[in-house]
């Protein structure tokens, strides 16, 4: 088996586990108790219910405060891994929201980027190939899609 081979099966691989486990968490159903939890993560710095946060997420209501749903998004982006988010919101509302009016918004710059590419490939465009070098690494490293860098042992 050429490097190359090997290599491209290595990638298929890695990406068939990535996906997987995004789907486990798309498929799973969050309960509204572990929503409130991370209601609560979200909104840290105001005094707001958390039933209130998850009203807002769930479309049950349109406001509160001065926050509506895409600005929670937004901080939900900012604060949580994304397999929570995906658990919270589901694919299809992720996909929805995630807008490049929502990206623009996003504060780190850096992080930007890697959200207009999962944008990208919720919507099935192009996207470019992935830079696999030792320059890119420590960027690679902390990517959005998985958060087993961060795992407590």
């Amino acid at each position: 088996m050429s490097a190359a081979s090997a290599t491209a099966r290595l990638v298929e691989w890695w990406c068939y586990h990535v996906w997987a486990g995004a789907l486990y968490y798309t498929m799973r159903i969050m309960d509204e108790g572990e929503l409130a939890r991370i209601a609560r993560a979200v909104v840290w710095d105001y005094r707001y219910d958390a039933d209130d946060v998850v009203a807002v997420l769930r479309g049950r209501r349109e406001l509160i405060g001065h926050l509506d749903k895409p600005a929670l998004f937004v901080r939900m982006l900012q604060t949580l891994p994304w397999q929570r988010i995906v658990a919270a919101l589901s694919i299809g509302e992720v996909s929805r929201l995630l807008t490049p009016e929502t990206i623009a918004r996003l504060w780190p710059p850096s992080i930007r980027e890697r959200y207009e590419r999962i944008r990208r490939l919720l919507r099935g465009d192009a996207v470019p190939p992935a830079e696999w070098s030792a320059e890119h690494a420590g960027r690679l490293r902390n990517t959005v899609l998985s958060d087993r860098w961060y795992r407590d042992p």
